[in-house]
């Protein structure tokens, strides 16, 4: 199974809440890690989803987690492959037992439940998530109204790799949007919600020198992270601002990335190419800008300021050619 397409989004989630600013020991919030995803001994987590199959469907299974070991922290993953989606199985593993298992609903459809259980003694998963991938099927969408019967315990599956690709399924312990993705200008990991990678960035550059030396005798991730900020030349810094992301004008070839998937227009115009024709301000201040389609014969409509040849996106959806 190729799982390289979602491997950036989940090795994001794994460290989700790893090490907080003030990214100290000694702060108060660093004395508890880890509030996403801890499966603690003789606990389980897991969740339904819903695949589209074929009669030779297959799937596989990755789980990974962390693992305190001492002062250090150690990655663990097992990966479970060329399971069958209409009968499934449990497999016991080194940390305990994955189960997938497949109910048929009618014509092509079947819900998958999976099951993650701890069997240690006194080790809790740390961040435990799973990515699933389907060969010869496709995975429906949590939003998907034939998804209301399925139950969340403990995981939230959401489509992951490239749209409209569905063949993976990242089921996280926080909750994401389909197709969730590492915006093109984070340096690195921040461990703290990577939407606000400007703002961390900011105040990791204003910490004292005593606050810094404590960093730098740390964790050693911590310490990486202070280097790599102190390191990141101003051009790098003013990217992280969505006002640079937003420097769009009239023009500008792009190519469209929806993320919103508000309606079937966002499907259809993945990966089109367009023309900037315009930058607007709503009445809340939020930008957006105005294209047309490269593909599209009616495109000098939408230049002249026609509908229903003209799309608008927010800036952080188009990607500069």
């Amino acid at each position: 199974m190729n799982w390289a397409p979602a491997e950036q989004i989940a090795r994001a989630v794994l460290y989700e809440g790893y090490l907080l600013y003030p990214y100290r020991k000694s702060a108060l919030k660093n004395q508890w890690r880890w509030t996403f995803g801890v499966v603690p001994p003789g606990g389980g987590t897991g969740l339904d989803c819903l695949l589209e199959t074929a009669p030779e469907s297959r799937l596989s299974v990755k789980v990974r987690f962390l693992r305190e070991s001492g002062d250090a922290v150690e990655e663990r993953e097992t990966v479970l492959e060329n399971l069958s989606p209409f009968g499934g199985g449990r497999r016991d593993v080194e940390f305990g037992a994955v189960e997938l298992t497949g109910a048929p609903l009618g014509g092509t459809l079947v819900r998958l439940a999976l099951r993650i259980e701890n069997r240690t003694d006194s080790t809790p998963l740390l961040s435990c998530h799973a990515l699933l991938g389907a060969e010869g099927g496709a995975f429906v969408s949590s939003t998907d109204p034939r998804a209301a019967q399925c139950e969340n315990r403990g995981l939230w599956p959401v489509l992951a790799g490239t749209a409209p690709e569905r063949t993976l399924l990242l089921a996280a312990p926080i909750i994401l949007p389909d197709y969730p993705a590492v915006a093109p200008e984070s340096p690195g990991d921040f461990f703290d919600g990577t939407e606000i990678d400007e703002m961390l960035t900011l105040r990791v550059l204003t910490l004292t020198d005593a606050e810094k030396e404590e960093v730098r005798r740390g964790d050693e991730r911590g310490r990486l992270l202070l280097e790599r900020t102190e390191a990141l030349p101003p051009e790098q810094i003013l990217a992280l601002h969505g006002a640079r992301r937003s420097a769009f004008k009239a023009g500008d070839r792009v190519r469209l990335r929806p993320r919103r998937r508000a309606d079937i227009l966002d499907l259809a115009l993945e990966g089109k190419e367009a023309t900037i024709v315009a930058v607007e301000q709503d009445f809340e201040g939020r930008l957006h800008v105005a294209v047309t389609v490269k593909d599209d014969p009616g495109s000098d409509l939408g230049a002249a300021g026609f509908p229903g040849h003209r799309f608008f996106f927010r800036p952080e959806e188009v990607e500069r050619l």
